[in-house]
């Protein structure tokens, strides 16, 4: 636990005391790395402790990671093996080079310069055991040059440990600020081109690094917030660069604080100039690459059994239960896959869907969440070359390069975006494309859903007219597709013809005024904003002219690294064919492709992508990279940051559309003939336009008042105690509208009339007084004796009334981290007699010991009920106030009074209805307890990635 950072404890004392034994160093490196990240937490560099917390080894630096499930058993066992492997070879490595060093472990002797050290204050320092310098050292040495080799100019992980003392003292990045004694080489210089920008501080500055609470808000932001609540986030926008948005966090202290202050953005990844081709479709002086076998992680029967069973054990203990037909499907469709090798994708790629993480970081997570084993297999050959964060760094543009590329683009690329007619994602495209200078053309989507579209796609040759849609779905729920939770394949079906339609769009053209280069963007991409000057270097410096298709942002890519920002696309051979190769090269974003080659890259592909045998190959990226052996494919890893383009969280259609058309939500899709008016819009005709229309000032007929779908609302409330632990959560929530401030009723009540929220929060809120009265807790439990409180609540509630406008009433705990958007999603009527708030008497059983506080969710009709037998529950005695609490007076009063109940236990994790709230990744309405801010946060955080 205190490896794990869990703050002092008899195992960190323990090993504090075991590192008095050289043998022992590096578990004393390890136990010292937590407490020191933070305490030096204004500094980043080579060796620092924010550097270290960043790319720390196996099991210390994801331990914090919010959104894999903690198995510390198995995460103790790993830091053992790595503590007891690496704790001689370092401490002896250390040790030795030492040894010779002009003084003692007990004192400190001026050195003799001509041993050799260089003069510094009349003499020179080697770092000891002890030294914060030596902890520096050690780190770098070990663990920072074979991460991040790049800020070691000059060093290996085969240079002594006064060469890395040297350097880091020379650079002044650490706590080394003395030079050490007996080096043997001159220590190398620092080189102003390649160390990171972030290094060279003018002031203390920290850029939040994975894992942090900070660095997930970004995150968020950067993704989610600025589309979804631009309001929120004024003067930031889709191009916003992370330090932007970092800078803007912790100037408000959301979740960033103010010694969060980023560090400037790294430029001149490749300083040189760009060197320009001949040929405007590639380097034509690269020279086509001829590739071996990819790499393979042979595993033997006991240890794929491992890691199965690993997985398997995790999602089930995780809430995430399977069915026992489908475990055991599973089990049998063992044939040809490498569980390991699934465990690492799956747990360190799939996962971390938006960070810019390499395969290294990405496998120790995996590791870290025991999904997988320790390996030198390596999905990605080379790595070193193109599997660098730094890589995808802006240059500093001159002027004749930006006109240049502004030439070339226009001259050679043509450029389409993937949509909908009816997607209101059409305009964000069009804005985030404006931004950047790109005219491009709307390719329109198949949508599936609409009578005859398949139909369509198939007579204009999208989908083989032979393709039997029966079929495919049914073989997408067997064999262990893992097709069934993801709904139909319709709209996966409807994404395939669509891409095939825009990679064609260029071919409808005169041959004489086509282009050569045909770009396609999905409508949720929004490229940054050098993204021109980026691709005309690419294509002109990297790019082979051998090449049919390139990914401009490739999540776990697999293959070979050929250019500092190119992979070149190979098959997984660890995946079997029948699985359609799954899981790496995921992302068609942005896409190239050569004009000229689209008939025949499609004449390759279209047969794989509709084999009704393999539906996992109808995802495109995963059909392209499976014969990736037949075609030319390039990708750029999504490891590089900021890269040429950001995905923004707007949903996805293609999923929407499977879901409802396999009946699994009853959400509505839009009713638009177009997204704004259009020249076949019709007056007479209602339900053209939809609410986002409305928002951007377009909307061509009156959709609020004739088509908008009624929306299920909610009153909710909670209760807390004034200076308490419960008003810091409450005025929390305020200032960031979440929670219960996020339904579209709200109330709070207090034992004092205060106010909530403001300091520069976006709510206000002020309390109702309730009448305190001292509560006492139950001998039996613990549980607070509150009913008399809750009845002087209820008797509030029902004389404001608010709850008499909306559908639900929640009464939630200060310390609940309560989505309200999710419980919407639970109680929204369909077709299948889901009940109806207005007119439906229930409340929901959430919790299989019976009603549980945390979360108490009762229906418009029940509330009314409520409100008239009251007082008759109370005079009746329906419950025994000195044993229970509110929840149990609620329940046997709502069953008193004829109320009947919903059960639903997917409403609330909590650890005493056997549930598992932390991480907070269960998907659930509710997280309890949270009573730390903190925590709170952290727990939000998770559910809004």
């Amino acid at each position: 636990p205190a490896v794990m950072g869990h703050g002092p404890s008899a195992a960190r004392a323990a090993a504090w005391a075991a590192a008095e034994d050289a043998s022992a160093l590096e578990l004393r490196l390890v136990a010292i790395r937590g407490e020191r990240a933070s305490a030096s937490g204004d500094r980043s560099g080579p060796g620092s402790a924010a550097s270290r917390a960043e790319y720390a080894p196996i099991g210390v630096a994801f331990a914090a990671a919010p959104r894999i499930k903690s198995h510390w058993r198995a995460a103790c066992a790993i830091c053992a093996v790595v503590a007891t492997t690496v704790a001689c070879a370092v401490g002896a490595a250390l040790a030795g080079s030492a040894a010779g060093a002009p003084h003692s472990r007990g004192g400190r002797a001026k050195a003799d310069i001509t041993n050799g050290g260089i003069e510094l204050h009349g003499g020179c320092l080697t770092a000891q055991p002890g030294d914060a310098c030596y902890a520096d050292v050690a780190w770098a040495k070990y663990w920072g040059v074979k991460v991040r080799p790049d800020w070691y100019p000059g060093l290996t992980s085969a240079s002594t440990a006064e060469d890395f003392q040297a350097f880091l003292a020379k650079g002044n990045y650490t706590d080394c600020k003395a030079l050490p004694c007996r080096v043997g080489a001159a220590p190398p210089t620092p080189s102003p081109t390649p160390a990171p920008e972030r290094l060279r501080r003018s002031g203390p500055c920290k850029t939040a690094v994975f894992g942090s609470k900070c660095y997930q808000r970004v995150m968020w932001v950067m993704h989610s917030g600025v589309v979804n609540h631009p309001d929120w986030y004024p003067g930031l926008d889709l191009h916003s660069s992370f330090e932007e948005v970092q800078m803007l966090l912790a100037q408000h202290g959301e979740d960033c604080t103010a010694a969060d202050r980023p560090c400037p953005p790294e430029k001149n990844p490749f300083p040189r100039p760009v060197t320009l081709s001949t040929s405007p479709v590639c380097n034509s002086l690269k020279p086509a690459e001829v590739l071996g076998l990819p790499d393979v992680w042979p595993l033997s029967p006991s240890l794929q059994e491992k890691c199965f069973n690993d997985m398997h054990s995790v999602k089930l203990h995780g809430g995430q239960q399977k069915e026992a037909w489908l475990v055991k499907e599973d089990k049998r469709s063992m044939r040809g896959r490498n569980w390991c090798w699934v465990g690492f994708k799956e747990w360190g790629c799939h996962r971390t869907w938006s960070d810019h993480l390499t395969w290294s970081e990405m496998h120790a997570l995996a590791v870290q969440s025991n999904m997988t084993l320790p390996t030198s297999f390596r999905p990605l050959q080379a790595p070193e070359l193109c599997d660098v964060r730094r890589n995808g760094a802006t240059r500093t543009w001159t002027a004749d390069e930006r006109a240049r590329a502004k030439e070339w683009f226009d001259h050679s690329v043509a450029t389409y975006v993937l949509s909908l007619p009816t997607s209101p994602r059409r305009w964000r495209a069009k804005q985030c494309l404006e931004d950047v200078g790109v005219k491009f053309t709307y390719s329109d989507g198949f949508d599936l859903r609409q009578p005859g579209a398949l139909e369509r796609a198939q007579s204009e040759g999208f989908v083989p007219k032979d393709f039997n849609f029966e079929r495919a779905q049914a073989r997408a729920y067997t064999e262990g597709q893992n097709m069934a939770s993801a709904g139909s394949i319709m709209g996966t079906v409807g994404c395939a013809a669509a891409h095939f339609s825009a990679q064609r769009s260029e071919l409808r053209k005169p041959a004489a005024e086509r282009k050569p280069i045909t770009l396609v963007f999905e409508d949720d991409a929004c490229p940054e904003l050098d993204f021109v000057e980026k691709l005309w270097s690419l294509v002109q410096e990297e790019l082979p002219c051998d090449w049919e298709a390139v990914s401009l942002y490739s999540r776990c890519p697999f293959g070979r690294c050929v250019s500092p920002r190119l992979t070149r696309v190979q098959p997984d051979m660890n995946e079997p064919m029948w699985r359609c190769r799954h899981g790496v090269n995921w992302g068609f974003q942005g896409m190239i492709y050569r004009t000229d080659s689209v008939e025949s890259l499609q004449d390759r592909w279209s047969p794989v992508v509709f084999d009704e045998t393999k539906p996992n190959c109808l995802y495109l990226d995963n059909a392209l990279a499976a014969i990736s052996d037949q075609v030319v494919f390039y990708a750029v890893p999504a490891a590089q940051s900021p890269g040429f383009l950001r995905e923004w969280d707007g949903g996805s259609e293609r999923v929407d559309m499977n879901f409802q058309a396999a009946g699994l939500s009853s959400t509505p899709w839009h009713s638009c003939a177009t997204y704004g008016c259009n020249p076949i819009w019709k007056p007479d005709v209602k339900c053209q336009c939809n609410e986002d229309c409305e928002r951007f000032g377009d909307c061509c007929h009156d959709y609020q008042a004739h088509c908008k779908a009624p929306k299920l609302s909610l009153y909710c409330f909670s209760f807390m105690m004034a200076n308490s632990a419960e008003q810091g959560l409450l005025g929390l929530q305020a200032n960031r509208g979440v929670g219960i401030f996020a339904c579209d009723s709200t109330n709070v009540f207090s034992d004092t009339e205060i106010t909530l929220g403001g300091g520069g929060g976006r709510m206000l809120r002020t309390t109702w007084t309730v009448e305190h009265t001292h509560v006492e807790f139950s001998p039996v439990d613990n549980s607070p004796l509150n009913t008399q409180i809750f009845v002087k609540v209820w008797e509030k509630v029902f004389d404001l009334g608010l709850f008499v406008e909306n559908d639900w009433t929640v009464k939630a705990d200060a310390d609940t981290v309560f989505i309200p958007g999710r419980l919407v999603e639970h109680l929204r009527p369909d077709e299948e007699g889901y009940p109806i708030g207005r007119s439906d008497s229930l409340y929901v059983m959430n919790c299989g010991i019976g009603l549980y506080s945390p979360l108490e969710v009762v229906s418009h009709a029940a509330m009314l009920r409520f409100r008239r037998g009251l007082s008759s529950c109370v005079d009746e005695g329906v419950s025994d106030w000195s044993t229970g609490g509110e929840d149990d007076f609620a329940l046997r009063c709502w069953t008193h009074l004829g109320v009947g109940r919903l059960i639903d236990f997917g409403i609330l994790d909590d650890a005493r209805c056997g549930g598992s709230p932390s991480p907070c990744t269960s998907g659930k309405v509710a997280f309890h307890p949270y009573r730390d801010g903190n925590a709170w946060t952290t727990c939000l955080s998770q559910v809004q990635r």
